[in-house]
């Protein structure tokens, strides 16, 4: 399994910069997020994308 953060300056009609990150899985976009910094935008997408795979998770986890 491979996978990859994408963080890009999000320059839109507002005063304030955002970014926006995507968590790429597989080259699958598997979450994505906007916030007004980079580190919040990450922590923000793998949040998305850990409670899109919670379940799986604790699948796994119950089996062993």
């Amino acid at each position: 399994m491979q996978y990859r953060y994408e963080v890009k300056e999000d320059n839109g009609a507002e005063e304030v910069n955002y970014y926006k990150a995507r968590l790429w899985i597989n080259n699958v976009v598997v979450a994505s997020a906007r916030a007004t910094n980079k580190k919040k935008a990450v922590e923000t997408v793998s949040k998305r994308a850990f409670f899109q795979f919670q379940h799986q998770i604790k699948s796994i986890k119950d089996k062993h």
